[in-house]
C-alpha cells in the first residue's frame, strides 16, 4: 500500500498491474472466507473498493459481498482481490525509520 492513497486511481494502479499485485496461487476458498474484507469492483465501476464477504455458495462458487454503502453483489473468485489495510500516519519526519 502506497499510503496515503490520494485518489481511486492509486487503487487502480495497484490492483490492475500484475507487478504490484499477484493473484494467489492457492484455491480461492483457502484465501477468501466469510467475514474477510476484500477489494472488488462495485457495479460497473473499474475502481476497486473495500467490501465484506457475507456468504459463499459452494454450488455456484459465488461470494456475496457487502459494500460500505450497504449494497450487496455476487462475485466470482476472479473478481476478488486480497484486502491490504492501509493504516498510515503521514509524517514530515525526514528519517521515519529512526
Amino acid at each position: 500500500c502506497n499510503c496515503p492513497i490520494n485518489s481511486k486511481t492509486d487503487d487502480l494502479k495497484i490492483y490492475n498491474d500484475p507487478l504490484f499485485y499477484q493473484e494467489p496461487e492457492i484455491a480461492c476458498t483457502d484465501v477468501f472466507k466469510v467475514g474477510n474484507y476484500v477489494y472488488t469492483t462495485e457495479g460497473s465501476s473499474v475502481y476497486y473498493v473495500k467490501a465484506l464477504i457475507t456468504n459463499y455458495d459452494s454450488e455456484t462458487l459465488e461470494y456475496t459481498v457487502q459494500f460500505e454503502d450497504g449494497t450487496f453483489e455476487n462475485k466470482q473468485c476472479s473478481e476478488l482481490r486480497i484486502y491490504f489495510p492501509c493504516d498510515c500516519v503521514v509524517s514530515n519526519d525526514p528519517n521515519p525509520l529512526y
